[in-house]
C-alpha cells in the first residue's frame, strides 16, 4: 500500500509538471487570435487612393473574393449632414436627427427631406416602435464638464420628431460588479427587438485618466414599456464601447463592439509589437494599446444575457463594426480601416452561418479624406437590399449606398 501511495504521488507530480506549462502558456494570449487574418482579404492587394477614390465618385463597389477585384454595381446618394443614428419605422421610412433638423427618406434612402424639431436636446441614441413613436436616451452635459455625469433622459416623438417630451429618467449607477463608477458615455446604439423590448447600452468608466485602475465596462438597460422604465444595468462586456446589434434568422442577437484597452499588467510583454494582433506598425500614441478591433458577442435570450465574446478583426484600427442580418443567414458588417493597411476606409466582411465563421472576402465601401473614419450603420429592406450610411469626411453631407452582396 506504501509503494502505491508513493507511486500515486509520483504520477500526479508529473502530471502537474505536464499541465503547469501547458496552462502558463495558455494565459499568455488573451484571447485566441483569429485564423482569418482582416488586413488584406480576398486574395488582393488592397485598392489604392485613386482606385478608391474612384469608386467613391462611381456607381459601385470594389468586391475582393478569390483572387479577383471586381465591381458590384450599387446606387449611391447624397444626405444632408448628420448623425449616423439611422432607424427605420414599420413602414420602411427612414429617419435620423442632426441639431437642427430631423431628416427623413420614405423611397429607401433615395431620397432625402428634412423638418425641423424642437431641440429640446442636442443628441441622443435614437430608436422607433412599431407604431412609428421615435424614442431617443440622451445623458445631458454640463457647461464647462467634460465627462457625463448626469442621469439620462428618455424622450419620446409622435410626429416624426418635430414635438419631444420626456417619459423617463435612467439614474446614473456609481457602483457595478464592485467597483464603483464616475461617470458614463453614451457610445453604443439604441436597439429594439421585434416585440418593441428597447436595449441601451452604454459605457460605466471608474476614473477620468487613462491609468490603473481605470476601467470602463459596457452595460445594458433594458425597456418593455416602449421607454417608461427601465431595468438595469445588466452586464454585456468589459473594455468595450462603440457598436449595433442585430437579429439573426434564428432569434439570436448578435452585438458588434470595439474592444479597446491599454495594455495591462497581466498581458504577455509582446502583445504590442505589431505581430500578435496582425496590425501594420502601431502609430506612437498606440504603443500601449494591444486592442482596438471589432469582438463579437451573441445572446440567445433577448440580451438578458451573453456569451462566445471573440475577436473578428485583426488590424489594429479596424473598429466599430455595425451588423446586419439576412433571412438567409448571411450577415454583412461593416467597420472602418483607421490606420491601415491601406488608405483609410470603410469596409463590409460577410459571414454565411450567422456569424459564427467568416468567409475571406471584403467589400470596399468607401474611402474618406484621411482624417474622419468610415463610420457607418446599415438596415435592411424588405427586398433585401441594405441601406449603409457612411461618413466619407465630408462636412456637408454623408453617403447612402443601396447594395445587395454577392452571393457565393
Amino acid at each position: 500500500m506504501k509503494t502505491l501511495r508513493i507511486l500515486l504521488i509520483a504520477v500526479g507530480l508529473v502530471s502537474l509538471v505536464i499541465v503547469i506549462p501547458t496552462l502558463a502558456g495558455e494565459a499568455k494570449t488573451p484571447f485566441p487570435i483569429p485564423r482569418l487574418k482582416t488586413g488584406v482579404m480576398g486574395g488582393v492587394e488592397i485598392p489604392s487612393d485613386q482606385e478608391l477614390a474612384a469608386m467613391n465618385s462611381g456607381q459601385y463597389v470594389l468586391h475582393a473574393r478569390g483572387g479577383k477585384l471586381t465591381k458590384v454595381p450599387v446606387e449611391k446618394h447624397r444626405v444632408p449632414h448628420g448623425g449616423l443614428n439611422l432607424v427605420m419605422a414599420s413602414n420602411g421610412t427612414f429617419f435620423f436627427r442632426n441639431d437642427n433638423a430631423m431628416v427623413k427618406s420614405t423611397d429607401g434612402g433615395r431620397t432625402w427631406t428634412s423638418h425641423p424639431h424642437d431641440r429640446k436636446f442636442k443628441d441622443g441614441q435614437l430608436q422607433i416602435l412599431k407604431d412609428g413613436t421615435l424614442i431617443a436616451v440622451y445623458i445631458p452635459t454640463v457647461k464647462g464638464e467634460k465627462y457625463w455625469t448626469k442621469p439620462a433622459d428618455v424622450w419620446a416623438s409622435s410626429d416624426e420628431g418635430r414635438n419631444w417630451r420626456k417619459i423617463a429618467q435612467i439614474d446614473r449607477p456609481t457602483k457595478f460588479d464592485g467597483r464603483e463608477y464616475e461617470w458614463w458615455y453614451p457610445t453604443y446604439d439604441l436597439y429594439r427587438l421585434p416585440d418593441d423590448t428597447l436595449l441601451w447600452g452604454v459605457n460605466l468608466r471608474n476614473t477620468v485618466n487613462t491609468s490603473p485602475p481605470y476601467k470602463k465596462v459596457l452595460v445594458i438597460y433594458r425597456s418593455e414599456d416602449g421607454g417608461k422604465t427601465w431595468q438595469g444595468p445588466r452586464p454585456f462586456v468589459d473594455w468595450c464601447s462603440e457598436g449595433s446589434m442585430t437579429c439573426t434568422a434564428s432569434g439570436k442577437l448578435l452585438a458588434a463592439v470595439r474592444y479597446n484597452r491599454l495594455l495591462l499588467p497581466s498581458d504577455p510583454p509582446d502583445l504590442c509589437d505589431g505581430r500578435t494582433r496582425g496590425a501594420t506598425p502601431f502609430l506612437p500614441f498606440m504603443a500601449n494599446t494591444p486592442y482596438k478591433h471589432v469582438f463579437l458577442s451573441e445572446s440567445y435570450d433577448d440580451g438578458r444575457t451573453w456569451t462566445n465574446f471573440r475577436q473578428l478583426t485583426t488590424a489594429l484600427g479596424q473598429h466599430v463594426g455595425s451588423p446586419v442580418a439576412l433571412p438567409d443567414g448571411r450577415v454583412v458588417l461593416l467597420h472602418t480601416t483607421s490606420y491601415g493597411p491601406g488608405p483609410r476606409d470603410g469596409r463590409a466582411m460577410i459571414s454565411y452561418d450567422e456569424g459564427q465563421t467568416w468567409e475571406d472576402e471584403a467589400y470596399y465601401m468607401l474611402i474618406t479624406d484621411g482624417v474622419q473614419s468610415a463610420y457607418s450603420r446599415s438596415l435592411l429592406l424588405k427586398d433585401g437590399t441594405i441601406l449603409t450610411v457612411a461618413s466619407d469626411g465630408r462636412n456637408d453631407s454623408l453617403m447612402a449606398i443601396r447594395w445587395k452582396p454577392v452571393k457565393k
